[in-house]
């Protein structure tokens, strides 16, 4: 419901505000990490001067990094089907796009259809890498 254009643009929308959240969890989960570290060298310099900084550290970061990694892959997902979904549509019955511009809003969720693909790709070699070094951090 709407025009192209509006969808258009609402989807060009929602692609920032995801991308803008992806980086912003990044950074937390980052911040996290440093935050690790930081208490880990805590101790280590004042652990026999205050008992209680002895507790049991935090998981690592990577764990929460993980996560975030498996949740982002899953809306990129999402938005390939929807995204596919949507050109199929589109492609199927092309006289029923009122738009006088309409191949240039496919070629629009083409284009976008490829980031998504290339940021699954992203996600996907993160996503081993973080379970490899996960395998290896238990050896240890």
């Amino acid at each position: 419901p709407g025009s192209p254009d509006l969808v258009w643009l609402k989807l060009a929308r929602a692609e920032q505000q995801n991308s803008a959240i992806v980086l912003s969890l990044r950074a937390m989960a980052d911040m996290q990490h440093q935050l690790l570290r930081l208490s880990d060298q805590m101790v280590s310099c004042f652990g026999g001067l205050f008992p209680c900084m002895q507790e049991k550290p935090l998981p690592p970061a990577k764990s929460s990094t993980m996560s975030v990694a498996l949740e982002d892959r899953g809306q990129v997902e999402a938005q390939i089907r929807q995204l596919r979904s949507s050109i199929q549509r589109r492609r199927a019955k092309p006289g029923s796009n009122s738009s006088a511009n309409s191949e240039s809003i496919l070629s629009h969720y083409e284009k976008v259809l490829q980031n998504l693909e290339a940021r699954l790709q992203e996600l996907d070699n993160e996503l081993r890498r973080l379970r490899g070094s996960q395998v290896f951090a238990k050896l240890d």
